[in-house]
């Protein structure tokens, strides 16, 4: 059936509209993604820069949604590529004619710049800084005069590219940062408000919807985004520059409250034990202040007309109720009435600094409140003199890329295979990428390959029809755009960097299919080598890195429990020395657990272990909360006749805990958690009687000194919960099933 033309007019005019839907911010990242590449190769070809892939390479790993993260990161990228230009060349002046002297002077720097870059401040600058001034000392061999201009035209072309994607970001469809600050605080302190509340309700024997640990994980996300964001709002806005301080101290302040409600969480079974309302009949409303000065906060970020104040009244204490509870009882009411108090310093802090970060946004001076206190945890816990212990685990980063380096080196000079002076920089550049990300080591070997295998029928197919620059260009928009919208960020790297090598777009274009292929056998069996040579830096295996972690982590956890015997007057510089090391090891290995153990698989464990696997990990937190809180407190001594008539049996329960964490370090056997748990009330029965009896026969024991030894007491006793907890949890695993080989 046909229609007039009068007809399909008239049916034009009826309908209504069609609306273009607008583009999503992912869309038009891509757009100006595809636009960035176009503009850089155009620049590069145009003015026959030495590889026009170098400022599309630093395109591709600077371009990140917002032009303050782009800009964060491109100073990064600039840092480490002028640090790797004065190197190479330093290298290169120093040992022109000698590449063995070369090679062992470079070893010490690419150690250092793997330390570094393994650490946690400036990871990508000191990566860039590696990998770069291995390529120009690889230039540098056959005329070292080409080394300089290799050396400079690199700097040059890495700039640009900043500049490009930085001026794109900026004028093109800018995001800011500004708004996810802001969003981000305001919901880390909603986080600390809901953890708050989850306790009162604990408290005072109510439900709570939400688990304890939920909220800790919850808070360590975002102060984890609230770091980054802080660094790339900082870039792009003068006054978060200036506040930079202020948002550094809340994220401090912000750790603290974390750690302070983790050591509560842990005495909140040692609580049910009394009646926490007669003990401390203000407590509801007091906890419900600090609740509301927290929501205050929020809303004064959130910029609403808000008062803060953070008069909070003091706790209420029925010392005639506590009395007459039993010495451990004693213990966790003094245990919560300090955390109690150190939440509520925390919240005077987050108050005041939030009230300066918004004095530097309406252009005004910090205003410091009279009396505000900065109650952020010490992480190092006063030694004497002690140097910075290094860390086990990047060191044997280091050493897994020196060997690279000299294994490819020693390949160039002995079997010179396909790639050839690409060796000595290739496999350590793979050895720094796999440590960027250790726990996804060579998996993205895999996404490499297939951006190789797609790629390839381009080169073969589309590339030789091209012969006008504006053809390439749509092209490369096309790739790059699609790559950019399709995949995730890490993998999309992974295409770009195949795409990069795959191509080889230069203004002399040839195609030699031979060629290609030796790329990628060359590429193959780098990889294949480099996965080899990982095993220096430990298993790959997730679960086997877990093992050894825990391992480590009752054996460093025990020598520093151990040490709470002995002062520090009397101990050597090297037993101080030793002593800082197990401590850091104690503080660090469980976040390195929970990085690991996110990624063993169902092969190793049953879902059920897998699910547990974060609590487990939450009792060695909240262990190293207190034994650092002991190691604090091992400096104050009470009454003599009352320290002589306790001491000995808290110096035996330590002994026990030492024991059983030697055992959990060598993976012993131990009893069921029912039979301890009998013998630590025995202990504390018995403790309870000794103390009873000590304070009835000294005189001298004041107020402070009780204190004082209710908190060492409450202290001890979590631990030994803890540490039960933690038994029963594992012995609900299949350990056997972890140590067994899987293929």
């Amino acid at each position: 059936m046909g229609y007039s033309l009068g007809e399909l007019l008239v049916s034009l005019k009826s309908t209504e509209r069609i609306k273009i839907p607008p583009l999503s911010a992912k869309a038009k990242h891509s757009i100006k993604f595809g636009l960035a590449m176009v503009i850089s190769y155009f620049l590069a070809l145009n003015f026959s820069w030495m590889s026009p892939t170098w400022a599309a390479i630093a395109v591709a790993m600077i371009a990140l949604p917002t032009a303050g993260q782009s800009l964060a990161k491109g100073m990064l990228r600039a840092k480490g590529t002028i640090l790797a230009f004065a190197a190479g060349l330093f290298f290169l002046a120093m040992f022109p004619q000698d590449r063995w002297l070369l090679m062992i002077a470079v070893t010490p720097y690419l150690a250092f710049v793997t330390y570094k870059m393994t650490g946690k401040d400036g990871q990508y600058a000191w990566f860039v800084a590696g990998f770069v001034a291995l390529m120009i000392l690889t230039a540098g061999p056959g005329e070292p005069g080409h080394a300089f201009l290799f050396a400079a035209y690199r700097v040059l072309e890495t700039l640009i590219g900043i500049l490009i994607w930085t001026l794109i970001s900026v004028f093109i469809w800018p995001v800011s940062n500004r708004n996810a600050l802001h969003e981000l605080s305001e919901r880390l302190i909603e986080s600390e408000r809901m953890a708050l509340d989850h306790y009162r309700a604990q408290l005072l024997g109510c439900e709570t919807e939400q688990d304890a640990v939920v909220s800790f994980q919850s808070c360590e996300t975002l102060i984890a985004q609230l770091k980054q964001t802080v660094d790339a709002a900082g870039a792009e806005s003068y006054d978060v520059r200036m506040a930079k301080a202020e948002w550094q101290r809340l994220q401090l302040l912000s750790k603290s409250f974390v750690s302070m409600g983790r050591r509560f969480d842990g005495g909140i079974a040692d609580l049910h034990q009394v009646d926490v309302a007669k003990a401390l009949p203000n407590i509801d409303v007091y906890l419900a202040e600090i609740s509301s000065h927290l929501q205050q906060v929020g809303d004064f970020l959130r910029g609403d007309s808000v008062n803060l104040s953070d008069n909070v009244k003091p706790l209420v204490v029925e010392q005639s109720y506590i009395d007459g509870l039993n010495h451990f009882q004693r213990a966790a009411i003094a245990v919560a009435i300090k955390e109690l108090s150190h939440c509520a310093s925390i919240v005077s802090s987050i108050i005041d600094c939030v009230t300066n970060i918004k004095a530097y946004e309406r252009g005004g001076e910090q205003q410091n409140r009279q009396g505000s206190e900065n109650p952020v945890d010490n992480k190092i816990v006063p030694l004497g003199f002690a140097l910075t212990p290094l860390d086990p685990d990047r060191i044997r980063y280091s050493f897994f890329a020196v060997v690279s380096l000299w294994v490819g080196f020693l390949i160039w000079i002995y079997i010179d295979p396909p790639g050839h002076v690409s060796w000595p920089y290739f496999l350590p550049n793979l050895a720094l990428a796999a440590m960027q990300v250790p726990h996804m080591r060579f998996r993205m070997a895999k996404v490499f390959g297939t951006a190789y295998l797609c790629l390839m029928p381009i080169y073969i197919f589309v590339m030789p029809e091209l012969s006008q620059f504006w053809q390439l260009a749509i092209l490369l928009f096309v790739i790059s755009a699609l790559i950019s919208y399709i995949l995730p960020p890490l993998i999309a790297i992974a295409f770009y960097l195949g795409m990069f090598n795959m191509l080889g777009i230069t203004n002399t274009q040839h195609y030699d299919v031979a060629a290609m292929m030796n790329t990628l056998v060359f590429n193959v069996i780098a990889l294949v080598i480099v996965y080899g040579l990982s095993h220096i830096a430990g298993s790959p295996r997730p679960h086997k890195k877990c093992l050894k972690m825990l391992n480590r982590y009752f054996h460093s956890s025990g020598v520093v429990l151990a040490s709470l015997a002995e002062p520090n007057t009397k101990r050597s510089f090297f037993a101080r020395q030793r002593l800082a090391y197990h401590q850091q090891e104690m503080r660090s290995l469980p976040a390195k657990l929970a990085m690991w153990s996110a990624q063993v698989d169902g092969k190793q464990l049953p879902d059920d272990g897998r699910l547990k696997l974060p609590s487990l990990i939450s009792t060695l937190e909240m262990m190293s909360l207190r034994i650092d809180d002991l190691y604090r407190l091992r400096q104050t001594v009470f009454a003599a006749p009352l320290a002589g008539a306790v001491n000995e049996e808290i110096a035996e329960w330590r002994r026990a805990l030492a024991r059983t964490f030697g055992h959990l370090a060598k993976g012993k056997a131990l009893d069921s958690v029912d039979k301890i748990s009998l013998l630590l009330q025995a202990r504390l029965q018995r403790l309870d009687r000794c103390c009873e009896t000590a304070i009835n026969q000294c005189n001298r024991a004041n107020d402070e000194e009780l204190k004082h030894l209710y908190v060492v007491l409450g202290c001890y006793r979590n631990l030994s919960q803890v540490t039960l907890a933690y038994i029963g949890l594992s012995q609900q695993f299949d350990w056997q099933m972890l140590h067994e080989e899987h293929f």
